[in-house]
């Protein structure tokens, strides 16, 4: 049998025009391979080996072969739940039972119980889910059922509130007492901290401090606004807060002043005799003992105030006779 490579191909006079008008390049065929290069448009391509794949650059491809293949489209995860006719995205909640949710993952054609320890909502309570019911007014801490309000055994400023969470220990109310291991006296967002919270409470503050004003602890007599059995002038009630420095005067009695007395810390304490010239709220008065609750007290009171007893009732309650009793005359 002859050489492939020696056979010489006649081709047909057409195809022999159409490559004279093309400049071809390069003709690659795999296998046993021959590449034959022609520029001009007399050339004549010619080609021995095997059949295969052919590929050119510069000219017309062509190729040849044969090969088998597939492919497989991969089944989309469902995002959906069809319940009853109805669709509900995944996550979402059964209406009419807190701790059943959509999770179609699991069933796409039913309510799916929620994890354990997650958050679930009643009418108007909160609590946790736990095998598909909802445990009011409770949280589920290290696996252990806590009852809202509980505090923590280990952080008097966390509790268990299951409407902020259902598995965490929650921040307390800001104000509460605590004892910190870097001096902390009050629990400020969950973490005991120095310093005070509610005004006119007790603390203790590293300068001396006894009482809490605008958070912080101070020295002094505070009055919240309260009854004051002194208030003679404006009928019984103080300003809405008043800090009284140790050792001044009240803006309401001038016959008193702020003092630390032994064991009680500081309060107000008469310091002016009887008949001595004072201030109540600015006006001119006279020191005399017997206020409007006390005999024994001595307070400033303005001459309107003086009653045939000798002692002091502010000039409205007077006139309505709310003064008079017993020991005092109108």
């Amino acid at each position: 049998m002859a050489s492939l490579a020696n056979v010489t191909r006649t081709w047909p006079s057409v195809l022999l025009a159409i490559w004279g008008t093309a400049a071809c390049s390069s003709v690659t065929v795999t296998g046993t391979t021959t590449t034959a290069a022609s520029s001009s448009s007399t050339g004549v391509p010619t080609s021995s080996g095997s059949s295969g794949a052919a590929t050119s650059t510069g000219g017309t491809t062509a190729s040849s072969g044969s090969g088998t293949g597939s492919s497989t489209a991969g089944s989309p995860i469902a995002s959906q739940c069809d319940i009853l006719g109805s669709m509900y995205d995944a996550g979402a909640i059964d209406p009419s039972a807190p701790c059943q949710v959509c999770n179609p993952s699991i069933d796409a054609g039913t309510w799916t119980p929620a994890e354990n320890g997650a958050q679930c909502q009643g009418t108007t309570q909160f609590g946790y889910c736990l095998d598909g019911v909802c445990q009011l007014d409770q949280c589920l801490l290290s696996g252990v059922a806590t009852n809202q309000g509980s505090v923590d055994p280990s952080n008097v400023c966390q509790v268990c509130n299951p409407q902020q969470s259902s598995n965490t220990w929650s921040p307390g109310p800001d104000g509460t007492p605590c004892v910190g291991p870097d001096g902390g006296q009050i629990c400020i967002a969950g973490q005991c901290v120095p310093g005070c919270y509610f005004d006119g409470a007790p603390c203790s503050g590293p300068d001396g401090g006894n009482v809490c004003v605008s958070r912080q602890c101070v020295s002094g007599c505070y009055f919240d606004g309260g009854v004051s059995a002194r208030d003679n002038q404006s009928g019984g009630f103080l300003p809405p807060a008043v800090l009284i420095p140790i050792g001044s005067p009240a803006s309401w009695d001038s016959c008193s002043t702020c003092q630390v007395a032994p064991d009680a810390g500081p309060s107000l304490v008469p310091t002016a005799a009887v008949g001595a010239p004072c201030e109540t709220y600015g006006d001119a008065g006279i020191c005399v003992v017997g206020d409007i609750v006390s005999l024994t007290q001595v307070a400033c009171c303005t001459p309107d105030g003086l009653t045939d007893a000798g002692t002091c009732c502010p000039p409205q309650w007077k006139a309505a006779g709310s003064c008079c009793g017993p020991h005092q005359q109108c």
